[in-house]
């Protein structure tokens, strides 16, 4: 399909329902995909617009209310699944979607898992690697160099042992 027939769409379209159409309508009507019709034609979909002698529509935007209304109605949605739209008017507007969330008056949710700082991990598994290492004493050299793969694997399964012990105690005070 060439550009002036798209163009001969879009002015078909506005005749039949008396308006510029959006994007998604324009596409659902014709059976198309406005990304690929944007990729082909190397152009943004209001120059197409333009280029059929229509007036482009002008964007909504979102309400501070509408999109902190919006966060109380979902207090317990993940950052993935916020509509892209929407997240992105609350980062715009907000800078973040945790200072969106206080300013909704919610708890600010950390999804990671875990929020610690980079000292306690970095001193975490300090603590750690000090003891795997210690319980894997320096042996000497083996006389046999097929044995020598043997000493990597005593000292990963001393760091193995010692995971199994630091890290329930480590998390256990972190969260007292």
């Amino acid at each position: 399909m060439r550009e002036v027939d798209i163009i001969n769409l879009l002015k078909d379209y506005a005749a039949k329902y008396g308006k510029t159409p959006t994007a998604a309508a324009f596409c659902k009507e014709y059976n198309l995909f406005a990304s690929a019709i944007i990729r082909r034609y190397n152009c943004t979909w209001n120059s197409l617009i333009e280029k059929a002698g229509l007036k482009p529509n002008k964007a909504t935007k979102r309400s501070k209310e509408q999109l902190l209304l919006w966060l109380k109605t979902h207090p317990n949605c993940k950052y993935n699944q916020i509509d892209f739209g929407i997240r992105g008017a609350l980062e715009e507007l907000f800078g973040s979607i945790s200072n969106a969330r206080e300013a909704a008056g919610l708890a600010i949710i950390d999804w990671r898992g875990l929020s610690k700082t980079k000292k306690a991990y970095s001193a975490f598994f300090s603590r750690l690697f000090a003891r795997a290492f210690a319980a894997a004493a320096p042996t000497p050299a083996p006389a046999n160099p097929a044995a020598a793969y043997f000493v990597p694997v005593a000292i990963f399964g001393c760091f193995l042992a010692n995971l199994v012990t630091v890290v329930p105690t480590f998390f256990a005070a972190s969260f007292n």
